[in-house]
């Protein structure tokens, strides 16, 4: 009996605690319901402003000197002392001597016929006395003239035909014209600078013995370089000779300014590029550096620039018109590595920096950039 007092009792208090909640939640206010919000997608976007965008043309090129000789002999002998060695590195001024080749058997051979040159003009003055007295004080004076130490002095002119018919038979203009090339040959032993700079390669050494023909060295002009470098068919279209360049060296972080010096006229098959050649002037520069540069064309474009990726497929962009999506038609002038000039936009129109997600009349909301 007591236990089913409690029973019921407690079932009493559970049925009551309810009957109280119940109540008690009846008495909240119910949530305030919350406005629908503006679900439209939020879309950076640009006003065009169409002007004149200049053309910078970048380019990675090897420079190479303007002046660069290949040092060959013309004759050939035992390589003499120099003052200065004939030395890969070594520096030489503008008619300094590079080296010579031991010359004095030559200069035997050359005084020999300058000797056989004076006997027979000794032979012809008896003749010319009698029979051209008017030329004989003339070429008296000559032959008194010739030193065999020395470079063999201008022949006198003839007076006329039969004098000159004269000279000729007896073998005077052949000796002196074979006198003429061997002094000729003679300056050939030894071989000058024809400019300022250095040696980039010797193959010969004091003592060593040189062929006539043989290669011995390069030498290369020190400061006047061209950078060769490549550009497309689309670029060549812009760049001009004269057109300033701006140089910079990535290992000595130092910057250059040079120009166009030369456009070559034909495409190379391998790559249908167009080789272009810029002229600078340093003496911080080697030949075979590598340098990376950019071409100011003096052209400009009227357009406006973007970034590549708001340009879609077919050459369109997204714009926006009274806060809907429109496909636009542009036409591309000229494309950079991570830009684009295009025009045909008016100015004010808004174009989408943004394209993810977007197709033609979705509404959206626009943030200016």
């Amino acid at each position: 009996m007591n236990r089913r007092m409690t029973v019921i009792i407690a079932l009493s208090i559970l049925v009551v605690a309810v009957l109280i909640g119940v109540v008690f939640k009846s008495m909240k206010e119910p949530p305030a319901k919350r406005p629908k919000g503006d679900t439209r997608l939020v879309i950076p976007v640009r006003q065009v402003t169409n002007t004149d965008i200049s053309v910078n043309v970048p380019v990675v090129g090897k420079l190479i000197s303007t002046h660069k000789i290949e040092i060959y002999t013309e004759v050939g002998g035992v390589m003499n002392h120099s003052k200065k060695a004939f030395l890969t590195g070594e520096r030489y001024k503008k008619g300094e001597l590079l080296f010579s080749i031991n010359s004095d058997e030559a200069k035997q051979s050359l005084k020999a016929k300058k000797s056989a040159f004076m006997n027979l003009l000794s032979g012809v003055i008896p003749d010319i006395k009698f029979d051209y007295p008017e030329s004989y004080n003339e070429w008296l004076s000559y032959l008194n003239s010739i030193d065999v130490n020395k470079k063999l002095p201008k022949l006198p002119e003839a007076k006329n035909s039969r004098e000159k018919l004269f000279f000729s038979g007896k073998n005077v203009y052949t000796t002196y014209y074979e006198i003429e090339g061997l002094e000729i040959r003679m300056a050939k032993y030894n071989i000058y600078s024809h400019f300022n700079g250095t040696l980039t390669q010797a193959l010969i050494e004091e003592g060593t013995l040189v062929r006539a023909g043989q290669k011995v060295g390069e030498l290369v002009k020190d400061s006047d370089y061209e950078l060769e470098a490549t550009i497309s068919i689309q670029e060549r279209l812009y760049v001009k000779v004269g057109d300033s360049v701006k140089l910079f060296s990535k290992d000595s972080g130092k910057e250059y300014i040079g120009k166009v010096v030369r456009i070559n006229a034909s495409i190379e098959k391998a790559t249908q590029k167009v080789l272009v050649y810029v002229g600078v002037k340093s003496r911080d520069l080697i030949e075979g550096m590598f340098l990376s540069a950019v071409i100011n064309s003096s052209q400009k474009l009227n357009g406006v620039e973007i970034e590549r990726k708001s340009l879609q497929e077919g050459g369109k962009v997204f714009t926006v018109v009274d806060n809907k999506v429109k496909i636009q038609k542009v036409q591309v002038l000229y494309q950079r590595a991570n830009s684009v000039i295009i025009s045909g936009l008016e100015d004010g129109t808004d174009i989408c920096l943004k394209t993810n997600d977007l197709y033609a009349d979705r509404e959206v909301r626009i943030s200016r950039k």
